[in-house]
């Protein structure tokens, strides 16, 4: 089978054997893939220290790994799982497994039945950005909640909103100006361009009607110096507060993602309260992928695709300048074989 692989940071596509059935797996012919920022930066390039050797430490422990962790696909093996070999399904493969081949073996409990409303590139794209924002959302977010969702019209913003919105929130939407047409089409309340004022924009014409938001979802901050610039979270926080209950972020520095490694693995929250990194977490999420496939089948969950890309060296490499342009609205994919 045809795969993409890393090659010390670049990527390639070579010919490998078809993977075997593993118990609690199917596997799955792969229609298209999802193509999401940790992909690009090399799955693990974002949590470490930003300096050459942790670059070359980073392209050398995951060479020869095949990037992607979303797919949609059909079952070809359905092993012991209550699958049948056709079904159609969408969902995730673990790190380091890379769902940028034209099969995977995807474990039972990280897929769940393609939703019908959906083509299979739109499912392909859903899975973490998705799950990321049912995770982080779902439990803070109840119905007449105020939701502040930063870098709304991207990968995982544009997700986000719709989540947001299917919870029963009221989303106000913080992205460029050109895309406010987009995030109220997605179900937003209010669209602020993320240069202007966040307080003048965002509190004074609601807070009589709607006060501070219950949560802040930052889609933007990271590591990287050119998202760290637009400094949300000490805006957010300034006088007066725009936020009373939590600020989670997706992307961070070093400490940020230790921190999140620490409550992840030993159960210890080390973060001060009402700031969190958000990882998301992909064991155990078919029940998860099914209530996103059930908002989509409803009409109220929709990804947006904004490029497709063969599976090619060259159109994997694309497929990562885009996403590191930070100017995609919606998602990118690999297309991997024709859709039925």
């Amino acid at each position: 089978m045809q795969a993409a692989k890393y090659n010390w940071g670049v990527p390639t596509v070579v010919t490998l054997p078809k993977p075997s059935l593993v118990p609690g797996s199917v596997l799955v012919k792969v229609v298209c893939a999802g193509v999401n920022p940790v992909d690009a930066k090399n799955v693990i390039g974002d949590k470490l220290p930003a300096w050459e050797p942790c670059k070359r430490l980073t392209e050398w422990f995951v060479r020869d790994c095949t990037p992607g962790f979303d797919f949609a696909g059909t079952v070809v093996q359905a092993g012991d799982s209550q699958c049948n070999a056709g079904d159609h399904v969408f969902g995730t493969v673990p790190p380091f497994k890379g769902s940028f081949a034209e099969y995977v073996v995807a474990p039972v409990s990280q897929i769940a039945l393609k939703p019908k409303a959906l083509t299979f590139t739109e499912a392909a794209v859903l899975p973490l950005s998705g799950l990321t924002s049912i995770q982080s959302l779902s439990g803070r977010v109840k119905p007449g909640s105020n939701v502040l969702i930063i870098g709304a019209s991207g990968g995982t913003g544009h997700v986000a909103v719709q989540v947001a919105a299917a919870l029963g929130g009221r989303v106000t939407a913080v992205c460029s100006a050109r895309n406010a047409g987009f995030v109220h089409a997605l179900g937003a309340a209010d669209a602020v361009a993320y240069h202007n004022d966040l307080i003048g924009a965002v509190y004074h014409p609601r807070s009589a009607q709607h006060g501070a938001f219950d949560v802040a979802l930052d889609c933007v901050s990271s590591g990287d110096a050119r998202d760290a610039a637009f400094g949300y979270e000490a805006r957010i926080r300034g006088e007066p507060e725009l936020l009373r209950g939590d600020f989670l972020r997706l992307g961070g520095g070093v400490v940020d993602w230790a921190t999140a490694g620490c409550k992840r693995a030993l159960g210890v929250n080390l973060f001060r309260e009402g700031r969190e990194l958000f990882w998301v977490r992909f064991p155990d999420s078919a029940q998860e992928l099914r209530q996103l496939a059930e908002w989509a089948d409803a009409g109220r969950l929709k990804p947006a695709v904004a490029s497709v890309h063969p599976l090619s060296a060259d159109g994997v490499a694309q497929a990562f300048a885009d996403l590191r342009g930070r100017r995609v609205r919606g998602k990118v994919a690999i297309a991997v074989a024709p859709e039925d």
